[in-house]
């Protein structure tokens, strides 16, 4: 993984950012890239509890996925 790569939130400050590198430097054994843009592990399993609902598969939502995560930066703090 290449870390001067990966686009990260304007919303961050410099020690963030700087805590978030170290983070993704310590952990780059959990991910793996690709050309594709995929990042898969097979380091870690979960279980999620459905009940007696059936699995369901679907693709990734990008736009969803950033939607959240800034949602999650413009309330950090509060």
């Amino acid at each position: 993984m290449e870390l001067r790569k990966i686009k990260i939130s304007e919303n961050l400050d410099t020690s963030e950012r700087i805590q978030l590198f170290r983070l993704l430097e310590k952990k780059q054994a959990f991910f793996q890239s690709s050309e594709l843009g995929t990042y898969r592990t097979n380091l870690t399993e979960h279980h999620i509890n459905t009940d007696n609902a059936a699995p369901i598969k679907q693709r990734l939502n990008k736009d969803e996925v950033k939607r959240q995560v800034d949602e999650m930066m413009r309330n950090k703090g509060r």
